[in-house]
């Protein structure tokens, strides 16, 4: 019996240490449902985070534990959002989010990136995130059930509509960012 509770006080760190290797992206699909601020973002956080431990005994790291847990998140997240039949509310980044992001990311040239990156329709701004994470294409088929080939064209697409977004930036005096 001891060697029980030991075996899942390990499992539990294990698991805890995944959840803090992979809090942003939760953070991330809970704010393409939610307002960060909002009670629906703090039920979805926890209810991503059962589910991930619901999960977690049945991983086997056949993909990589970012593919896993974003799969699981967006999951959740679609389960919930159908549940609640309400649309994704897009939303800022509350100051204090903002400025730890920043933080992390002090290349104005990325942050730009970033900022054009919040201007695309909620399924495209999810493949950006996805891309931007470095997940591979076939994680990222995985995780949006469709083919490579599909993933492919849709960076492609994405792309484009960045280097547009940017190039009419460019018109209005904005620094401009390669987007190829």
């Amino acid at each position: 019996m001891r060697l029980t509770a030991m075996t899942e006080t390990k499992i539990q760190e294990e698991f805890l240490a995944m959840l803090t290797r992979c809090e942003g992206i939760i953070v991330k699909v809970c704010l393409m449902f939610a307002d960060s601020g909002s009670n629906v973002f703090a039920d979805l956080y926890q209810e991503i985070v059962a589910d991930l431990w619901d999960g977690y005994g049945s991983y086997r790291g056949k993909s990589a534990e970012t593919t896993w847990v974003f799969t699981v998140a967006l999951h959740t997240a679609c389960m919930m959002h159908r549940k609640q039949k309400c649309q994704p509310l897009l939303v800022q980044l509350d100051p204090s989010l903002g400025e730890s992001l920043a933080e992390e990311t002090p290349n104005p040239l990325l942050q730009q990136l970033y900022a054009l990156v919040e201007q695309l329709s909620p399924d495209d701004k999810l493949v950006a995130h996805m891309y931007l994470s470095e997940m591979s294409i076939q994680e990222m088929a995985n995780a949006l059930g469709c083919s490579k080939r599909t993933v492919d064209n849709r960076i492609r697409r994405i792309k484009q509509k960045l280097k547009e977004l940017n190039d009419a930036e460019n018109r209005l005096g904005v620094t401009s960012i390669n987007c190829t």
